[in-house]
């Protein structure tokens, strides 16, 4: 399967291409539209000279095309005239056609020759990622709207402002963490342009391991094999030490919102956490240690392949939340939708009489990293869902392929 790198540059070219092969059917189509008024005028001014009998221009345009009258008649050699006319519209139409072209080629040249700033090496998305986790660590709430209007100056969201000026983190909440060091927060202070916000962040990689899937369990957090940590971010929702690992239990988040799912998993009023939060490019962040416990099972039940049975899987579980809408419905124009949300076609498996979002095949790669990180540090324990430990959750849903992911790594599941 091509890398998502790749999607994307086959889908530029096509685009080029598609854009390339409009602007030259517009180009002919305006100058068809010239040409033919050109010619439908000529036409005009010769039917209309015989109309009103203007002898001079009739033997001006019999003489144009050397028709003559007197072998022919007249009604021939008119009609003759008229063909003839008609027939220098390919001529006309290809002159015009050229001018054109000639134009654009004009203007292209000249864009060539303007200069134009270095291309950033961060991607938009990356960028705002970076950018949220970032105001996550401001207390002024002036400064957090300011520098949010800085970055998005184009298309401000009204929503996200409203949302940056309700956040509050106090100096005893641990939000301040080590998602960006502190000089990257201290140059962001200062930043007065997008450019001085873009250019400050893209040295930071908040997806320490993104797109190489391979993790190791350092003390009680995950790190990459290469050595670099996995962002930590600190949640005042956790509890105290694990009684005993017996399950890894998968979630969803039922939104795509960076911010929501960061205030979700830190604010000390909703009481909600997991251990690890893997985005749909496949990065991943942790919040709590994997000896501590996190909220994230709720009024759990599960009974295990040996006939014990465990209640409050909190103390005795590895929470992994999946950046995922999970159940959509079907909306207008073939799409899905999810808390209001949009949903494209093709990011949705339909299965078991229902629709849910897919997971990203770059989220399955750091899924089984991931696993292979905690099996090797810890033991192999049953991989579970949501749904397997509570009656009223459906996540993560049939679309997770949670049975190969048993097969895979030899462990079971059990139902409530």
């Amino acid at each position: 399967m091509p890398s998502a790198e790749g999607v994307f540059s086959y889908l530029g070219v096509a685009g080029t291409i598609t854009t390339a092969i409009g602007l030259l059917s517009l180009i002919v189509l305006a100058a068809f539209g010239v040409a033919r008024q050109h010619i439908k005028r000529s036409e005009r001014v010769f039917r209309d000279a015989i109309a009103t009998k203007d002898s001079a221009v009739v033997d001006a345009f019999l003489t144009r095309f050397d028709i003559p009258k007197d072998k022919l008649g007249e009604k021939k050699a008119y009609d003759l005239a008229i063909a003839q006319i008609n027939a220098e519209q390919l001529k006309v139409l290809l002159r015009y056609v050229l001018l054109f072209l000639g134009i654009i080629a004009f203007f292209l040249l000249v864009f060539a020759l303007v200069p134009r700033p270095p291309a950033r090496s961060t991607s938009t998305s990356d960028t705002s990622t970076k950018f949220i986790l970032a105001l996550a660590q401001v207390d002024d709430v002036e400064l957090r709207v300011r520098l949010y209007r800085t970055l998005c100056s184009c298309n401000p969201d009204p929503e996200m402002i409203d949302g940056l000026q309700q956040l509050r983190f106090s100096k005893e909440t641990p939000l301040r963490q080590q998602v960006l060091p502190a000089p990257v927060v201290t140059a962001l202070t200062g930043a007065r342009t997008a450019a001085e916000i873009t250019n400050t962040l893209a040295g930071v990689d908040i997806a320490a391991c993104q797109g190489m899937p391979e993790f190791a369990v350092s003390a009680t957090r995950l790190a990459c094999k290469n050595g670099k940590p996995v962002p930590f971010i600190t949640t005042p929702n956790q509890g105290g030490r694990l009684t005993s690992l017996q399950a890894v239990i998968f979630h969803t988040s039922e939104t795509h919102s960076i911010r929501d799912l960061i205030n979700l998993l830190t604010s000390p009023h909703r009481n909600v956490s997991v251990h690890l939060l893997i985005s749909r490019t496949g990065a991943v962040v942790q919040f709590v240690d994997f000896d501590t416990k996190a909220f994230h099972a709720g009024n759990s039940r599960w009974t295990a392949p040996d006939g014990n049975t465990y209640t409050n899987l909190n103390s005795y579980s590895i929470g992994i939340m999946y950046d995922n809408v999970g159940e959509v419905q079907r909306s207008g124009g073939g799409d899905f939708s999810a808390s209001g949300e949009t949903i494209k076609a093709a990011d949705v498996q339909c299965v078991a009489g229902g629709c849910w979002e897919r997971f990203t095949e770059e989220q399955l790669r750091t899924t089984r990293g991931v696993l292979n990180a905690l099996f090797s540090a810890y033991r192999k324990v049953p991989l579970l869902g949501h749904s397997d430990v509570s009656a009223s959750k459906t996540d993560p849903g049939p679309a997770f392929p949670i049975g190969t992911l048993r097969r895979e790594f030899g462990v079971t599941g059990a139902s409530i």
